[in-house]
């Protein structure tokens, strides 16, 4: 199986994954944590870079999912002691212009939230489904959050 010809640092290795239909049967999308940099790969050809998203430093990629009109989805996540969670959804379309964003901090609820997908909704809008789990911690939760955006 295909895998970016990249290094990553400790714990800071590929976090975003998603199905990439759009680009083949057997393709997907893969980001690195750290760099925010993203990757197509299928399991018969080299991954090949996307470029890098942009992210402030504190933040890591920690999801992506291809949006229907070819644009990107992707989350990133960044925590400390004393803000908590803090979390990004941003949306880009096709050429690669910012067309939405959703931030989640305190008083919203926030949690470690690693997954993103993304569903038709009413009226030509997409509904996004932002995934979290608890790691065996008594500190994070398991939640499933849905918002819903029209363009």
């Amino acid at each position: 199986m295909a895998s970016p010809d990249a290094t990553f640092p400790p714990n800071g290795g590929l976090e975003a994954l998603s199905a990439d239909p759009a680009r083949g049967p057997d393709a997907w999308l893969a980001g690195g944590e750290e760099s925010g940099e993203i990757w197509t790969c299928t399991l018969r050809t080299p991954c090949q870079s996307l470029g890098t998203l942009p992210k402030p430093f504190e933040f890591g990629l920690v999801a992506v999912t291809p949006l229907p009109d070819g644009g990107l989805a992707y989350m990133i996540r960044a925590w400390d002691p004393l803000r908590g969670a803090r979390i990004a959804l941003i949306l880009r379309n096709a050429a690669g212009a910012e067309v939405g964003r959703l931030e989640l901090a305190r008083p919203l609820t926030t949690d470690n939230f690693e997954g993103v997908d993304v569903l038709p909704g009413k009226d030509g809008g997409l509904r996004f489904l932002l995934a979290s789990d608890d790691n065996f911690s008594t500190e994070q939760r398991t939640l499933l959050l849905a918002f819903d955006w029209k363009p």
